[in-house]
């Protein structure tokens, strides 16, 4: 099964969004990806946080793996995961070490 990889954009719609924002890209034969950026948050050093993707998705039959990039120093993804082909939103939790 392919997988599909939403890179670096995928952060950048994390952290600057607001939650009536999206993005999306056009591949070959009509598929189409679009990622609803979701509202702002805080994450403080030393907490954990949750923030939910929400995708919507053309011709793309398979899961959708999501990869944060350009994370500041010190925050991590504590689970990676992908959004299963069928469904359309996953929960990501961040984790912000003492000295993020």
């Amino acid at each position: 099964m392919k997988t599909i990889l939403y890179s670096a954009l995928a952060l950048a719609f994390v952290l600057a969004g607001s939650a009536c924002d999206s993005s999306t890209t056009r591949g070959s034969l009509g598929k189409k990806l679009s990622l609803t950026k979701p509202s702002n948050q805080t994450l403080k050093r030393g907490e954990v946080n949750e923030i939910a993707i929400s995708i919507s998705r053309e011709n793309i039959d398979g899961p959708v793996k999501v990869k944060f990039d350009r994370l500041p120093k010190g925050v991590e993804v504590v689970e990676a995961k992908e959004i299963p082909a069928d469904q359309t939103r996953a929960v990501y939790t961040l984790h912000a070490a003492n000295d993020a």
